[in-house]
């Protein structure tokens, strides 16, 4: 099995759709930042119930159960609707996160994501 290092296809795919999905990220909590506090927690007949369940559940899904099977190989038993952060401001700081692969937040929306790869040649 060849090794997965920095030049390969697949290390630069997965780089671009994690850096894609931080940017992404940042732009939904932006606009949420914007709904009023009874929007943002009222019962829109969402899977989730409100934004902030819809939030949650992110937070729940990525950070506390795939992230944790990606570094540890097993996840903890959490239900997908789980509030873990009540906290408005705490839940998006949390989905945010720090910097991503050593760039700030800032600088991600100056990334570009789209790009095409030449097939390697044999």
């Amino acid at each position: 099995m060849a090794e997965l290092n920095d030049s390969s296809i697949w290390h630069r795919h997965f780089s671009v759709q994690a850096r894609y999905h931080v940017w992404a990220t940042h732009r939904l909590l932006e606009a949420v930042s914007r709904v009023s506090d009874d929007d943002y927690r009222r019962d829109l007949g969402l899977f989730f119930k409100s934004i902030h369940g819809t939030l949650n559940h992110m937070l729940v899904g990525e950070q506390l159960l795939w992230y944790a099977r990606f570094a540890k190989g097993a996840s903890p038993e959490l239900a997908l609707d789980a509030e873990i952060e009540p906290h408005r401001e705490r839940l998006a700081q949390a989905l945010e996160g720090g910097s991503f692969m050593g760039r700030p937040r800032p600088e991600l929306d100056k990334l570009v994501f789209l790009q095409t790869e030449q097939a390697p040649k044999a």
